[in-house]
């Protein structure tokens, strides 16, 4: 591998419990850790997906 190239999954996003939406919730939060820019669409499901773990606790 390149000096250019950086592995952005050497963090653990999912195991075989894990839902979808949380899967989907901690791959935007690597991919925004290192510098990636999401579209409304997904900004959306964050804001969604946090609130309603937030009203869980």
């Amino acid at each position: 591998m390149s000096n250019k190239k950086k592995l952005l999954f050497l963090e653990k996003i999912a195991d075989k419990n894990t839902s979808r939406d949380e899967l989907i919730f901690n791959l935007i939060n690597v991919l925004k850790k290192n510098g990636w820019v999401t579209d409304n669409k997904l900004d959306l499901f964050y804001k969604k997906y946090k609130k309603k773990n937030e009203d869980i606790l």
